[in-house]
C-alpha cells in the first residue's frame, strides 16, 4: 500500500477512516464503468420543486460520472439546506457521500461530578463545595443519537458565511444536513 500512497508507508500511526476512504476511492476508480466522464453542471435549487425530484436528478448527474459496485453498495446522498436569514431564500443541494464523520453528542460524553472537598451543614451532612465536568467512560452512545446530532440545524459562523444569490450578500445562514434515502 505504501507504494501507491506514501502516507501509509513506515510505522507511523494511520487513521483507519483515512485508509478506508483511500481504499474505497481506489476500488471505485478501478471498477468505475464510466470510462469517458462528461462535464456535469450542478444547478442551485431554490426549494420550489419537490425534494424527491431534486434528489433523483442529482443522483442521475452523479451516475453520469460514477458507476461501480462501490457506488451501488457504499454511497448515498446528503441533503444540504441553507436558509438566508435576511430574505428567507432556500438553497437545497443533494450531494453524494461514501462515509460520514459524526461526533458524539456532548450529553453522552460529559458528566457533572461533585468535588472531593466538602463542607458540613448544621445537621452534620456533607455536601460538595463545587462540581466539575468529567469525561464519561461508563456509557454506550446510540448511533441514532450521533446521527440526530449530525442533522441538527446550525447557524453558520462569521468565518463560514454563505453567499445568498437572492440578496447578493454573505450571510450567516441557517444550515441543516440530512441523510437522504
Amino acid at each position: 500500500i505504501g507504494k501507491f500512497a506514501p502516507r501509509f508507508s513506515g510505522y507511523s500511526q494511520q487513521d483507519s477512516q483515512e485508509f478506508l476512504g483511500f481504499l474505497l476511492d481506489g476500488l471505485h476508480e478501478d471498477l468505475n464503468r464510466v470510462k469517458k466522464k462528461p462535464y456535469v453542471v450542478v444547478p442551485d435549487e431554490d426549494g420550489d420543486r419537490p425534494d424527491d425530484i431534486i434528489a433523483s436528478e442529482a443522483w442521475e448527474r452523479h451516475l453520469q460520472r460514477n458507476q461501480s459496485i462501490i457506488v451501488d453498495q457504499c454511497q448515498a446522498q446528503l441533503k444540504s439546506t441553507l436558509v438566508c436569514p435576511k430574505c428567507s431564500f432556500v438553497s437545497i443541494i443533494f450531494d453524494p457521500f461514501m462515509y460520514l464523520s459524526v461526533t458524539f453528542p456532548s450529553k453522552y460524553i460529559y458528566k457533572k461530578v461533585a468535588s472531593k472537598s466538602t463542607t458540613t451543614t448544621k445537621n452534620g451532612t456533607y455536601i460538595p463545595t463545587s462540581t466539575y465536568t468529567q469525561m464519561r467512560s461508563d456509557i454506550t452512545v446510540p448511533l441514532e443519537a450521533c446521527l440526530e446530532s449530525f442533522s441538527e440545524a446550525e447557524t453558520l459562523g462569521e468565518n463560514d458565511m454563505w453567499y445568498c444569490p437572492k440578496c447578493k450578500e454573505h450571510v450567516q445562514a441557517q444550515k441543516k444536513m440530512d441523510l437522504w434515502s
